[in-house]
């Protein structure tokens, strides 16, 4: 059957079906510092010819990604009077909300350079002018937000009299929205303490990182998720008869260890288990969550997925419970299409959009990205090949690109794709009354 359509006319598509998942999405964490925290300053000097400059610089490490911002405040050991300030970038990306200058009379004096920046991505600098206040500072804060995993910035300030010697302040929340609580659990003693709880049980062997079941017991040297500290990365290292202990390798916990941790409360964070493996990336189909790209970050007791999203509203957020029939296959290829093929989908009667191939499901139905039209950047799911056509390759002595009559409309049409591997063609008319309308479903016996 043919079909003609105005390329112009466009139908509402329904692009995903409804999906029902336990999905526990959770708040990131709150702020940490990392780096040089303590007195930290470098001294270098610049001579003009009238002036001597000193530069102090203090890192502001970990940004928190808290919506709206969480506020560092830079003290000053010595109080003195800036000149300027400059911040770099160092990793990963960053809004600043506001900079103030404290002076020791407890006037603000806001920073309009270092204010309402915008995204701010690795490697970017902004510096000020002079910054007018002959008062002298004796703090700065910094109002900033993370939009990446993990965001430090480095801020410099010069002055006249000697390098500025600066430390960060931060109260870092140990759980969200509250305090530590006194058995948290948390440790600040090194991971050497003998002052562990009770005697130490035998440490049970290092399992298998194979297609072993995930709620076997763990090993020491093993890498771990903690769920309850925000995603943290952990290593295992000890077990007793109130569970593991682990000392975690990333967030503002760096350093810290933690004890009486269950079995339960940890994400196996290497290894594999049934066909998908840690750091694995794979689009995820389910329509609340907008097909976004995600990362496999750790492997539950029940052999759920945890799942970190690599775009999309949930940007960088986790996300527990997932199956893997809510995800894309690692599977490069169909039958027909491969990843990045370039094709053309029949969505209707009256709709043929330009798309490419982001994935494939379980099902051997693509994941599609629309590269034209009134859909533009969406990505949908469950396409079957028979809703796809190939734009490269002939059949018989017709080949896409190729260019024939159309009799019954009387006018010339480029061939654009070939549908259903072989039994059909969409065209493009080029001359004639249906000029710059497009068609499918025309099969060689219509051309000439």
């Amino acid at each position: 059957m043919k079909r003609i359509l105005i390329t112009g006319a466009f139908a509402a598509v329904t692009m995903a079906q409804s999906i029902s998942m336990a999905m526990d999405m959770l708040d990131l964490p709150d702020p940490g510092a990392t780096g040089d925290v303590g007195m930290t300053s470098y001294a270098s000097s610049v001579m003009t010819q009238t002036q001597k400059f000193y530069t102090g610089s203090v890192g502001i490490g970990s940004i928190s990604r808290k919506t709206g911002g969480t506020l560092y405040t830079v003290v000053l050991a010595q109080s003195e009077v800036l000149q300027r300030l400059s911040v770099t970038v160092d990793a990963g990306s960053v809004k600043i909300y506001e900079t103030t200058l404290i002076t020791d009379s407890g006037q603000r004096v806001p920073v309009a350079k270092l204010s309402n920046t915008g995204r701010l991505d690795t490697a970017a600098f902004l510096a000020t002018e002079d910054l007018g206040v002959s008062e002298t500072i004796k703090s700065i804060e910094v109002l900033a937000e993370s939009f990446s995993s993990e965001a430090d910035i480095t801020l410099k300030a010069v002055s006249v009299a000697a390098a500025a010697k600066m430390a960060l302040q931060v109260q870092a929340t140990m759980m969200i929205g509250q305090e530590p609580q006194a058995d948290s659990g948390i440790s600040q003693v090194p991971v050497s303490s003998t002052s562990q709880p009770g005697p130490l049980a035998p440490l049970p062997p290092v399992a298998p990182l194979g297609n072993g079941h995930p709620a076997r017991e763990l090993g020491v040297g093993e890498m771990v998720l903690v769920p309850s500290r925000d995603f943290a990365k952990a290593i295992v290292i000890g077990v007793n008869s109130y569970g593991y202990i682990v000392r975690f390798q990333s967030t503002y916990l760096t350093g810290q260890s933690q004890e009486r941790l269950l079995r339960s409360q940890l994400l196996i964070a290497s290894g594999c288990y049934q066909d998908l493996c840690v750091d694995d990336q794979l689009y995820t189909l389910v329509e609340g969550y907008d097909y976004a790209l995600a990362r496999v970050a750790g492997i539950d007791v029940d052999g759920k997925y945890t799942m970190q999203f690599l775009n999309g509203r949930f940007y960088m957020r986790y996300g527990t419970g997932w199956v893997a029939e809510n995800l894309s296959t690692k599977n490069r290829c169909g039958t027909l299409f491969c990843v990045r093929d370039l094709a053309y989908l029949e969505v209707n009667s009256s709709q043929i959009e330009y798309v490419s191939i982001l994935a494939v499901d379980r099902s051997g139905k693509y994941v599609v990205r629309f590269e034209n039209g009134a859909l533009v950047g969406r990505v949908g799911h469950r396409w079957s090949e028979k809703e796809l056509a190939k734009v490269n390759g002939c059949v018989g002595r017709i080949c896409v690109g190729q260019t024939v009559f159309v009799p019954s409309q009387n006018g010339q049409a480029r061939i654009l794709a070939i549908q259903n591997g072989s039994a059909s063609f969409i065209i493009e008319f080029i001359s004639g009354p249906n000029r710059y309308r497009m068609g499918s479903g025309w099969r060689a016996e219509h051309f000439r």
